[in-house]
């Protein structure tokens, strides 16, 4: 007994009924109930609910069948407050086999659980740019030929529309500085013209094509953004 003093989980034996028999420190102070508090009461009393209930009901089915039974749910703190827990529930039987209490093991797992879905988020983000790094590399920009260029344009557009959701998809419009026009130079919107998405652009802030027609004072090209 003095080893489950000592333990660092929460342990309480009840009698058949649900009256605290023992509880040890780590129980108590998971709970942020005292020994004299505890101690001779029924655990519905102290921890009343739905959801307990739920859970004591489930519990008696497994161990109709085994003598012990485990699930994380959640507990509660005298204040209300909730934490996770990983419950064990093992079935204490008499000297006749005839089940006559229980034993509660439970281990406050919210700090984990909190470590275990900051790691899924960061793991799901370096997924996610790992699959843009690719998508960007499988796209070779070592154009030479006018037929090069068609080909990466919608590749990327392509891999861009990947990304979007399912009713989204991506145009890219080239500027055409001698006749002032845009052209669609590639696209996964049906029917997209190059003044519709010129507007679509506009209309979400962006459209800023450079003009290099102007030149700076030693001759060479000024890059000018226009709007569109």
């Amino acid at each position: 007994m003095r080893a489950v003093g000592q333990s660092p989980d929460g342990v309480a034996v009840l009698a058949w009924e649900g009256e605290i028999l023992y509880a040890n420190p780590a129980w108590m102070e998971m709970h942020g109930y005292s020994a004299e508090e505890s101690i001779g009461r029924r655990i519905q009393d102290l921890y009343p609910g739905e959801a307990l209930a739920r859970h004591a009901e489930e519990t008696i089915r497994h161990l109709a069948v085994q003598d012990s039974y485990q699930i994380e749910l959640s507990h509660f703190k005298r204040d209300g407050s909730p934490f996770q827990a990983w419950l064990i529930t093992t079935l204490l039987r008499d000297e006749r086999g005839k089940p006559n209490g229980f034993v509660l093991t439970a281990r406050d797992v919210t700090e984990w659980n909190r470590l275990k879905e900051a790691l899924e988020a960061e793991k799901i983000r370096l997924e996610q740019q790992y699959q843009r790094q690719q998508a960007l590399a499988n796209i070779e920009l070592a154009i030479n030929e006018p037929d090069e260029l068609v080909i990466a344009l919608d590749r990327i557009v392509e891999i861009v529309t990947e990304f979007l959701p399912a009713s989204g998809g991506a145009s890219i419009l080239l500027w055409d500085a001698a006749n002032q026009t845009y052209t669609v130079s590639a696209s996964s919107v049906p029917g997209q013209t190059p003044s519709i998405a010129a507007r679509r652009i506009r209309e979400k802030g962006g459209g800023h094509p450079l003009d290099y027609r102007q030149s700076d004072a030693c001759g060479r090209p000024r890059c000018q953004r226009r709007l569109f």
